[in-house]
């Protein structure tokens, strides 16, 4: 969302689009009278507003996207990544994302194409049902990275693996010597995930609750 709309993405076509395309739509919080503004074809995984613009991320092509939201048409290919981009998250300087697989990165706002930084790599994958003798996963274990959130100096990102081996890590904007903090362990099926100024909150597909920790 931003102060005048809300933003989402359909995965499915529309029927009456030939290119079989999935879209990404708009509204205005009072109400679009049931005829969303299409603002760009295109499946996205996670979408972030900012100032005039949204960005996305794309699972399977593996790329960061970006278009001003009033002229989306041909959305720009901002970066390409190595591996699968999920949770996305913009402030006014740069643009933050997640790596399935053990990574954040980040890239200046308005020069993506040349200046990726790596916030965290390289997370081991912990092993489905292995834990440690005081039952929790060995540190340094993140899974499935996906969505994620920010406050002024930090990046908040929920590992989304079930089993209880799922996880909110934190990491500053900075840079966290690719040892980010655990938050909250234990954790099954982690998925949404927002900040406010005292707390983050989460829900849980496994456990069907909504979760905080300050």
């Amino acid at each position: 969302m931003d102060a005048t709309s809300i933003y989402w993405n359909d995965t499915t076509p529309l029927p009456s689009d030939p290119t079989g395309f999935a879209h990404l739509f708009k509204c205005s919080i009072g109400g679009c009278d049931n005829a969303p503004t299409e603002l760009a074809p295109g499946f996205a995984y996670a979408l972030a507003v900012a100032g005039s613009s949204a960005y996305w991320t794309t699972y399977y092509q593996t790329q960061i996207m970006g278009c001003p939201i009033g002229d989306c048409a041909s959305p720009a290919i901002l970066t390409s990544v190595t591996r699968p981009p999920t949770g996305i998250a913009v402030d006014a300087t740069s643009i933050y994302w997640a790596i399935q697989l053990g990574g954040v990165m980040k890239c200046a706002i308005n020069g993506c194409s040349n200046s990726l930084t790596s916030l965290v790599a390289g997370l081991t994958d912990p092993t489905p049902g292995v834990t440690t003798p005081s039952g929790n996963p060995s540190p340094g274990a993140v899974s499935e990275l996906g969505q994620i959130a920010l406050d002024d100096t930090s990046v908040y990102v929920v590992d989304t693996y079930a089993s209880g081996l799922g996880r909110i890590i934190k990491c500053a904007k900075s840079g966290c010597n690719n040892n980010p903090t655990t938050l909250a362990s234990g954790l099954n099926g982690a998925v949404g995930i927002a900040v406010d100024a005292n707390n983050v909150y989460w829900t849980e597909t496994v456990t069907t609750s909504l979760q905080g920790r300050r």
